[in-house]
Order: structure tokens, then sequence, then C-alpha cells
């Protein structure tokens, strides 16, 4: 298997099979494929598995192994040949409509005919409950009591099983439906030569005779029974697959760089921001945070904070629409949880009038990214009018004030404000796990949030004014002064030369975390400090550098040492260079390296592009979450994982230059 980046931005495979498949998302789906042109995964997005397809291909009696592939966008091109056919295999989707779409193309040589025989099992066998059955009832019934009604959002809403089809049946020569609590319709443009249905798999063949010199195709089309316009499936082909080209186009035209392994770097996170752009049924939109977390569907803070960024000059527009829908689940007293259920769940699952949309409460570092993001876009558009825009409530039923984006903004931050319970300009969070960290029980005094704290003060002091009521900009600027003389105070380590990752009465956990850095992102530190934060995590951070830690140069460790109160771990996080003890996060990736680049340190690039290069050698051709040497990676095609796009297209002048100091060397 090898992954060759293309000038276009686009990815060239050799041996499909044997990477993780491409995952694909628009407006109303996620798609997970493979090397094979299976559909493993297609996923609607109000919150429901349609099921899979598994392709099978065989030429002259032959079984057909796809040679190589192209990936962009909303396109997965599969390439076979031999001496007497070329077969190509696409898969793709258009921006909005719930359907995935797959063309199979055989051309015969001209001496020989081809017989193309075509196996399609389709599977709408629904997943496990994730704890079981017993679970999975307790999770559907006991958060209807009003009494328990946040349960959902406390993690119960993991426990419910995803909805699927319950039967399928033949419609028609071509056509096969399912239906139940999730139905669809799959047209093809060949009949099939038989369909077998047994329980919840059906098994379509079709046969194609292609004579010498001539061609055929094969389209095959899988949309939401509920969103099927009056074209019908298979006309809406010519249309969508000149949308996904369309595209591909757009997404490798919007940066100028020759260089094609940063070329596909920035297209591949351009792609994961704008596929986890939602639109979700009740008007409601936004960003998700990967094809991994669709069920419950959900959107966060601080997930989208970061997938936000490479949006912001391309398509603001997007943003825009998850601010509004965000601002929804900032709780009028200006607490924020780590994430907002859409609004239409409450209504299918029943839920009573007291129930809210939090995905797991009261999360530490939501309000600031609230803050935060909001600022970015008013700073990127002037579009002040935002801050008076009324959101669409959630559940209306929960009564409440009517507040403006600009009032939940100001809510957020007298909320945070708060959390400095003993005025000595220090936020106190509790024991939990409620941050991004959230493996890990951090307290009392954590950099990380406190640096947030701080950035937000100064970003709402520039907001204020334009809020209705919204305090003075002398008062916050006061706040973000005691804040960092605080933190620079209690957390700053002069012997180790960083802010010690966090703190608490009798306890310092003293190893580096790439999270405090983002004191140094929004500038909060002086230039010694800076300095030294910057060679510390040089040495420690980067794993080409760091020869205490066993697993070579894979990238950018989040900690080191890996963490020392075992008290303090769980899950994931509980195993050393695993999640939150020591993996790569692309999208911290991308924050550091916008912290070099901006000083045109030559180390950025490296930072930039190598989680990049090291998961294309392993065949992921998608952004994933995380990963590290010894463990399963995290989730692909993850928005948040798209930062390094962002910042390669702020930092495009500075690039260019290194990259051509490099060359000239």
């Amino acid at each position: 298997m090898r992954v060759t980046p293309l000038k276009d931005g686009s990815l060239w495979i050799e041996e499909p099979e044997k990477t993780s498949g491409f995952d694909m998302g628009n407006r109303a789906l996620f798609i997970k494929t493979n090397g094979s042109g299976d559909l493993n995964q297609i996923f609607f997005v109000q919150g429901a598995l349609a099921g899979s397809w598994q392709l099978n291909l065989t030429a002259d009696g032959i079984h057909v192994h796809f040679q190589t592939a192209r990936a962009i966008g909303r396109l997965w091109q599969l390439h076979y040949q031999n001496e007497s056919a070329q077969i190509s295999v696409t898969l793709f989707l258009d921006e909005k409509t719930p359907s995935a779409f797959e063309r199979i193309e055989v051309s015969a040589g001209n001496n020989k005919s081809v017989n193309l025989e075509v196996s399609v099992k389709v599977y709408i066998t629904a997943p496990p409950a994730p704890k079981g059955n017993f679970k999975d009832l307790v999770a559907t019934f006991l958060p209807r009591i009003p009494a328990y009604s946040g349960y959902w959002g406390w993690g119960m809403g993991r426990w419910l099983r995803t909805p699927s089809p319950r039967h399928l049946r033949q419609t028609g020569e071509a056509s096969l439906e399912a239906s139940g609590r999730v139905a669809w319709k799959l047209d093809s443009s060949q009949p099939f030569t038989k369909c077998s249905i047994k329980n919840k798999t059906a098994k379509l063949n079709y046969s194609l005779q292609i004579s010498a010199g001539q061609s055929k195709c094969l389209d095959l089309a899988l949309g939401d029974a509920n969103s099927l316009s009056k074209a019908g499936l298979l006309e809406q082909i010519p249309a969508a697959l000149q949308n996904a080209n369309d595209y591909a186009e757009w997404l490798a035209g919007q940066i100028d760089i020759e260089d094609p392994l940063l070329h596909s770097l920035y297209v591949a996170g351009l792609n994961a921001s704008v596929s986890m752009f939602k639109e979700f049924p009740a008007g409601v939109k936004g960003l998700m945070a990967g094809p991994d977390y669709a069920f419950p569907p959900r959107i966060y803070f601080r997930d989208s904070y970061w997938t936000a960024q490479a949006l912001m000059c391309p398509a603001p527009q997007l943003v825009r629409a998850h601010l509004l829908s965000l601002a929804a689940g900032v709780h009028a007293d200006g607490q924020c949880p780590s994430g907002i259920f859409v609004k239409h769940l409450l209504q299918f699952w029943h839920a009573p009038a007291n129930c809210n949309a939090d995905w797991l409460p009261n999360h530490f570092d939501s309000p600031a990214f609230f803050i935060l993001l909001l600022n970015d876009y008013l700073q990127a558009t002037g579009d002040w009018e935002l801050l008076t825009a009324v959101p669409q409530a959630i559940n209306p039923r929960l009564g409440g004030p009517e507040l403006t984006v600009g009032q939940f903004a100001h809510a957020a931050m007298d909320y945070l404000i708060s959390q400095d319970c003993d005025g000595d300009g220090l936020i106190e969070k509790p024991y939990a796990a409620n941050d991004w960290a959230d493996n890990v029980r951090r307290s009392t005094w954590v950099a990380y949030d406190q640096s947030l704290y701080i950035a937000a003060l100064k970003a709402y002091t520039g907001l204020c004014q334009h809020i209705e009521a919204g305090g003075s900009p002398k008062y916050y600027q006061g706040i973000a002064g005691m804040a960092l003389e605080a933190m620079q105070r209690e957390l700053w380590d002069d012997e180790l030369g960083y802010l010690v990752n966090y703190r608490r009465p009798g306890f310092t956990e003293k190893n580096l975390s790439v999270d405090t850095l983002v004191a140094l992102y929004f500038h909060l530190l002086n230039e010694p400090h800076t300095r030294s934060v910057i060679r510390a995590a040089d040495f420690s951070l980067r794993a080409n550098n760091n020869h205490s830690q066993p697993y070579g140069n894979y990238g950018l460790l989040c900690v080191f040492p890996p963490y020392s109160k075992a008290a303090d771990l769980f899950d994931k996080s509980a195993h050393p260079y695993c999640y939150h003890n020591g993996a790569d996060w692309p999208y911290w990736d991308g924050m550091v390296a916008s912290i070099l680049l901006e000083r045109r340190d030559p180390a950025g690039l490296a930072v930039l592009s190598r989680w990049w290069v090291y998961g294309l050698k392993q065949g992921w051709l998608t952004p994933v979450e995380y990963y590290s040497p010894p463990y399963p990676v995290g989730g692909m095609l993850q928005g948040w994982s798209s930062m390094p796009a962002a910042t390669l297209f702020r930092q495009l002048p500075v690039v260019k230059e290194l990259l051509d100091e490099k060359t000239a060397k």
C-alpha cells in the first residue's frame, strides 16, 4: 500500500484495499467506504443508520481487486485494469442530499467482449446496543420521567441503540426499499438478474455483457425515503456527480501552494471541516465532531472552535449558522455543556417538558470557547448584527428569558468569572473530567482552563461595547490582568520553564501538557516565558527530539512525561502514551504549528505536517482524531483535526518562505 499526494490536493492510492478506506460527509449524512467499493456505513443526519452494502465484481470469472484509487472531498474513485477490461467504481455525494451514489463503469478492449457479474449485499442489521439491551431499555424510558430527564445528557444517550430499518422488500425490477424506524429506497440503472432477501440481508445480482470496444455503466443510488425528490434517485446522479467534481475543484482552488503534501493536507482539512456542517430537522444547523460521534447527533462548543477555524475565510456563513445553534445551548446563567443534542431528538425520545439538550453538562472550557469563537467570527467578518440575533430555543417548554447571542456571551463571561470563588484571579475547576481531557480529573487550578479564561476575558473586552448592557471594557480588562498575574504566580514553574499542567492543594501535576500552549496561541505570556515554553515543548513534546519515549518520531505528544497520579486517570487515558496521556492530536499540532510559524520557526513546518505524513503511511486518508503507535487510532474525518489546514492557510507566506529556504539548502 502506498499513498501519494497529488498536485491538485487529491490522494493517489496503490493497493487501496489495505487502507482504512475513505470517509465522506455532506450536509445530510456521513458514509464510510473502503478499497473494495463497499459502503461500510450510511448514517443519516437525523441520527439513523441506514445500513451498509458490500460490492463484489467478477470479470470473466476473475474476482476484481482494485489496483489504484483516488480520494478527494466527496469523491472516492477505484480503478482496475487487465488485458481485456478497464473497470472503475466511483462513490460520491452531492452537497445536500441524504443520498449515496455509486457508479460502476466497465470498458472492454478492442479484441474481446467482457462479462461483468456484480453482486451487492445490502445489510440493515442494527448494531448492538452499546451497553447491552437492558441499559438500552433503561436509557429509553427512565429519562422520560421528569426527575431523571437529565440522564440522557449525563451519558445515557450513548446507551441507546442507533435507529435502523426493520424490513427489506423488492419494489421493482431494479429497486429495493427498507422500512421501519428508518426508511430508504435503493434504485439501480440495470434490472436485477436476481434479488434474494433473507431477514435483514438482501443480495442483488446484475450481469453486464460488454462487446469488444464498448462500455457500459451500472448506477446505484440509496436515499432517505422521507427526503426523495420527485425527480427520483437515478435522475439525480448526473448533477450529483458534477457537484462532487465541482466541490473537488473548489477545495483544490482555495489555496495557492505547489507542494503536493501540503496541498493535500489543506484539502483534506478543509473538507473535514466542511463535512461537519449538517442541516438537521427542525431548522437546526451546525458543526458535528465526526462520523464516530454521529449518534446521538450533537454539536460541541470545544470541538467546533477548532473545526470552524478552517471555515472562517472560505465559508464564514457556515460558522454563523453554527453559532446561532450553539448559542441556544448556553444556559441563562452562562453555564455551558460540552455540547448540545439537536432539537428534534427531544420529540423523538418523548422527552419530558423539563428536559434540556445538554450533552455532558457544565464543561469548564465551553463558555470560553463560545466567546472565543464568536469573537473570531466577528473579527473576521464584521457581522456585528449577529450579536442581536435571537437563537431558536431548543426546548421552548423550559421557558426562561429570550436572550440574544450577545447576551448569551455576556452570561457566559460572567459565569466564568463566578468560578473564581475566592477572588484571587484563579478559576477553580472541580475534581471532574469536564474539559477537553475528559479522561483526566484535573483540578483545582488548571493552566489550560485558566489560559482560556484569560483569553475569553480579553476577547470579551472588545465585544462588550457592542452588546446592550454588556458591561464595561475596563472592568473585564482589569479582571484579565489579575487572572494573568495569578496564573503566572501559581502555575508558572521557573525551574521547569513552563506552566505546570494543574495544581490542587497538596499535589501538582508537573508534566508539560500541549494544552497549556493555548497561552501562547492567544499571546498571553511575555517574550522570555514564551521562548522558554517553546524550548520545553521542542524538547519534550516533539517525538523526534524526545528520546525518553519509546515509539520514535510519531508526531507531537500531548503530554510528557505521562501523568503521575493514577487516581486522576480513567479509561483510555489511564495508559501511558494513549489518548490524553501522550497521543498525537492533529488539532493540537495545528495550534502549535501556528505558534511556531508566526515566529518564522522552521520547526513549524515539521509540526504542521508530521501527523499527516505518519497517517498516510498507515493508510489513513482523512484527518484522524488522535493516534499513538501502540494503540488503535481514533476516528476518521474528525472535524477539529482540520486545524492544521487553518494554520497553513493563515501562515501561507511564511510557509512558502521556509520551503524556499529549505530547497535552497
